[in-house]
Parts: C-alpha cells; structure tokens; sequence
C-alpha cells in the first residue's frame, strides 16, 4: 500500500489567488460610499450658501464646481486608487498595507489643492472635507479586505483541491 501525503494547505497562496476581487468589491463600495457621502456634503454646503467658485491662479477666470464633479472625482478617484490596491495585493505580499499607507499620505498632500486654490472658506472647508472623506472610506475599505483575508485564511482551495489536514490515501 502506497501513501501519498500532501502538506496542509497554508496561508502562503499566492496574493493573485486571494485578494483581487474582495479588493474589488470593498473598492466598489468605498467609490460609492465617497461619492454619496461627498455629494450630500456638497447639498448641504449649497444649502448654506457656500459658493463653490474656485481659481487655481488669480489671473485665471472663476469656474464652479458642480454636484456632477463631486460625484465623477470621488467615485473615479477611488476606482483608480482600488486598480492600483489589487494590483499591489496581487504581486507583493503586503501589497494592501502598502497601498493603505500611500492611500493616506495622497489624501493628506490632497488637501494641498482645496485649501490653495483662490475660494472662500466654506467652499475650501468643503472641498477639502470631500477630500478627507474619499480617503478615509478608502483606507477604512483596504482595513476590511485585510481583515476579512484573515478571517477566512484567503483562499485555501487555490493551492489544494484537499480539504486542510486531508491526506490522499492511494493502494
């Protein structure tokens, strides 16, 4: 009689095999979660008078920033951001911290750009707010897909067709 052991599936699968589509999904919603989120705070700034007239240059003509604009740049903002986590998750074995990290530090130097451009307070308050809330959902949304990764051990039917801890048996 023959056996033929076969080690337990670990929690060494290949990144590619565990991470990409629960980075999707939690990037999916976070673009949502921004972009609704960022448009009622723009709703209740509009409610409030505040202006939205914005010049990146004092030479240059004012431009408002509509409802539109918020939604497009939130939600597209976080669907590049979620590209580049499932990227990151699939080739680099902490891929996902790496981007929640950078993912912090844009949304920080972000701020750079509302807070500089020739606007009122309300409308730099607001932008800037917009900002923070894309990022935070972002991060909160990288914390989930780590978290969930953990929980379930990622994916353990991509390295054995075996149950862990089951042997194959052969005579």
């Amino acid at each position: 009689m023959t056996t033929t052991s076969v080690a337990p599936a670990t929690d060494h699968a290949p990144r590619s095999k565990r991470q990409p589509a629960s980075t999707w999904r939690a990037g999916i919603g976070a673009a949502f979660i921004a972009a609704v989120v960022n448009g009622m705070i723009f709703l209740i700034a509009r409610a409030a008078d505040v202006s939205f007239l914005v010049r990146f240059s004092s030479h240059q003509a004012a431009s408002r920033v509509t409802g539109g604009s918020v939604l497009f740049s939130s939600a597209i903002a976080l669907i590049v951001a979620t590209a580049i986590a499932a990227l990151a998750s699939s080739r680099l074995r902490r891929g996902v911290r790496l981007v929640q990290i950078a993912g912090a530090a844009m949304a920080l130097l972000s701020l750079a750009v509302p807070l500089s451009v020739h606007a009122n307070t309300g409308t730099k308050l607001a932008l800037a707010s917009m900002h923070l809330v894309a990022g935070s959902v972002f991060i909160i949304s990288l914390q989930y897909v780590k978290s969930s990764v953990r929980r379930t051990g990622g994916d353990r039917r991509a390295e054995s067709p075996y149950p862990v801890g089951e042997v194959p048996h052969t005579a």
